[in-house]
């Protein structure tokens, strides 16, 4: 999300049915926004949404939201797959839950790395960001903070690879930030 334009995501399910090798899996994971109880942080989200859609690089209709989940599926069925599987996964990450660590890591580096973008998107100045973000930082550690983040996951062509992309692995759900970003899986 947000690293390709629109137009991009055809030609990039294309290639990937294209060097897919018989019998193969393709595996895509993305995600919206997590839903927080943190109104510094759903701000901030907000904000970068929107700043995305600005800069040509989100799907949403109003860029209120990335837009790639209700699309990947179609994109997939124009690029000649068959037998596409998907299944939105819910991750905990509110305060007490194992997630919780990672995620508000991600979330500092996240809006940390983003912060000359949305200025530069003149959504906000530095004055008013610096204490959002900060607030952010202390309702992520709120004892009543809550979030839950819903990847879609979408396979194709076998039913192996889409149980492995929701199967609890070792390792596999130490964080969310990769399933804002698409995870190809070719075998």
């Amino acid at each position: 999300v947000g690293f390709m334009r629109p137009e991009q995501w055809l030609p990039l399910v294309q290639e990937c049915r294209r060097v897919l090798v018989p019998g193969g899996t393709l595996c895509l994971i993305e995600s919206e926004w997590p839903l927080t109880s943190s109104p510094a942080y759903e701000r901030l989200t907000a904000l970068t949404s929107q700043a995305l859609f600005q800069a040509g690089r989100s799907l949403s209709p109003d860029g209120r939201h990335f837009g790639v989940t209700p699309r990947l599926s179609g994109f997939l069925r124009e690029a000649g797959f068959q037998e596409i599987q998907c299944k939105a996964v819910a991750l905990d990450w509110s305060l007490g839950c194992e997630l919780h660590a990672s995620s508000v890591l991600n979330a500092r580096f996240a809006f940390a790395l983003l912060q000359p973008f949305l200025l530069t998107a003149g959504l906000i100045d530095e004055a008013t960001f610096g204490p959002l973000y900060e607030t952010m930082l202390e309702e992520l550690e709120s004892p009543d903070f809550g979030g839950l983040a819903t990847p879609l996951v979408v396979s194709v062509h076998t039913v192996v690879s889409f149980d492995f992309a929701i199967s609890i692995l070792p390792g596999w759900h130490t964080t969310i930030f990769p399933p804002y970003f698409v995870a190809g899986a070719i075998y």
